[in-house]
């Protein structure tokens, strides 16, 4: 079953507008068959004299690949300008050539030098708009060049999106899984055990918000960040829990319709791990490590079972509704009426209110079968749910990071001052040391990267005190 559409953050706008270009739906893991072939050129030739003969080039047929492989030249060629005259209005207002070289030449300094495009592309239609994936290499990742066109086969939204990625190699020395039976399914996951005899200290590791696995990765993004955090702790003699979220690797998403699948479900899952390791006589205690959404999640798990610490990674300290609002803020700044628009459907949303009037635009966001999802998310102020809290609490944020902000460390910290407060200079969202804001794109999808030297130590120092 797949993952619902309701874990809806992007990373990064790797380029482009929201422009019905369906960019919230990652490209498929394995690449698709060409859909369209470029047409080839036909000639006609007539007579004009006894002497001469004149022909007559047919231009080929227009094909949304076609097109979308010759805008994709122009880019890399640097013809900025004769790119912009594909784009239609509201992409031409918001993406004009100058910042689209801007934007591109960020691009490369992040991802390196462009290197090729595959022969085969995935064409689809989305929201009426003809939509058109291509495999594109550079030196340091791959990416998926989307371009969407309209009805008047001009350029309504373009994207570079995070290229699929490869399956990972079965692990013939895994542990088994475990298992935890929910009311509407089975999740799974994995306990890490460190060397010698217990009881050992236990952690469950709850992961951020998207589809994550237990290794901490998704579709299109291979990090394994969690699979190495938990290698690090259980160095460090710790027992970890880590298991796939509701839609990722081997857990389904459950029975229940999407329109009525709430946040606190996330909660619930926490709860019954937390249960399971408390009754399991080889571990002496628990303690629950959140990352980004995760945080929330370890917090609110924290009041209803019991647990003995929490490490807050990356966690916000604003209602999802401010975070949305900083988010888009941001990325639609060019479009104003846009932005206008989506921080007026929020308001409702944070109010407790359906909305029936939301930018097409953003449908993935906004669409009536996820509201109710947001609208649950939204009444969780985490700064008023760690104030309630009354054990040791580790809050851990890089300053790197470009989803979650120190501010927003400080602000929980604020809320529980007897918490610890450890700010990891130059660790990204996804636990990486980087030195240049040019490393921060690929490290998302680099699984080789190490985590961040300081992580592991902050971490296990903390734990060690409080288990």
């Amino acid at each position: 079953m797949s993952s619902p559409k309701i874990l809806i953050f992007l990373p990064f706008l790797f380029l482009g507008l929201l422009a019905g270009c369906g960019q919230s739906q990652t490209p498929e893991q394995q690449s698709a068959q060409q859909a369209s072939e470029p047409a080839t050129a036909d000639q006609e030739s007539e007579t004009a004299g006894p002497e001469s003969e004149v022909t007559e080039e047919v231009q080929p047929e227009w094909t949304p690949e076609s097109a979308a492989r010759a805008l994709l030249a122009l880019i890399i060629a640097g013809q900025y300008d004769q790119v912009a005259e594909n784009f239609s209005d509201e992409v031409a207002a918001g993406l004009p050539g100058d910042k689209l070289k801007t934007t591109v030449e960020t691009l490369q300094t992040q991802v390196g030098r462009y290197q090729g495009v595959a022969n085969e592309a995935k064409v689809q239609e989305i929201q009426s708009n003809q939509v058109v994936d291509l495999l594109c290499s550079f030196e340091l990742t791959k990416l998926v060049f989307r371009v969407s066109y309209n009805d008047q086969q001009q350029v309504a939204g373009i994207f570079f999106l995070p290229a699929p990625a490869e399956p990972s190699p079965v692990d013939k020395n895994a542990p088994p899984d475990v298992q935890l039976e929910t009311k509407d399914t089975t999740l799974y996951g994995t306990i890490d055990l460190p060397k010698g005899d217990g009881p050992f200290p236990a952690v469950l590791v709850v992961s951020g918000s998207g589809p994550n696995d237990r290794d901490g990765n998704q579709v299109a993004l291979k990090s394994d960040y969690l699979k190495k955090l938990a290698a690090g702790l259980t160095e460090q003699g710790f027992a970890v829990l880590r298991y796939d979220k509701r839609g990722s690797g081997k857990s389904e998403v459950g029975d229940a319709p999407l329109e009525t699948f709430r946040f606190d479900v996330f909660v619930d899952d926490a709860v019954g791990w937390v249960t399971m390791l408390r009754k399991d006589n080889r571990f002496s205690s628990v303690a629950i490590l959140g990352h980004s959404q995760g945080s929330l999640v370890a917090m609110l798990a924290a009041q209803r079972v019991p647990v003995d610490a929490i490490v807050s990674i990356a966690g916000a300290g604003r209602s999802i509704d401010k975070v949305l609002i900083t988010q888009l803020g941001e990325q639609l700044k060019s479009m104003p009426e846009l932005r206008a628009h989506a921080f007026a459907v929020i308001e409702e949303l944070a109010a407790g209110q359906t909305v029936q009037d939301y930018p097409e635009k953003l449908e993935a966001l906004f669409n009536p079968s996820v509201q109710g999802f947001l609208i649950s998310w939204m009444q969780h102020d985490p700064v008023k749910v760690i104030a309630t809290l009354e054990i040791p609490i580790l809050i851990v944020q890089g300053t790197r990071d470009i989803q979650v902000l120190v501010e927003d460390a400080e602000a929980l910290k604020k809320g529980q001052s007897a918490a610890e407060l450890v700010l990891v200079k130059n660790m990204n969202h996804v636990l990486r040391h980087i030195a240049t804001e040019a490393e921060q794109l690929p490290s998302y999808g680099n699984a080789k990267l190490p985590l961040d030297p300081q992580l592991v130590p902050t971490a296990t120092s903390f734990l060690k005190k409080a288990l």
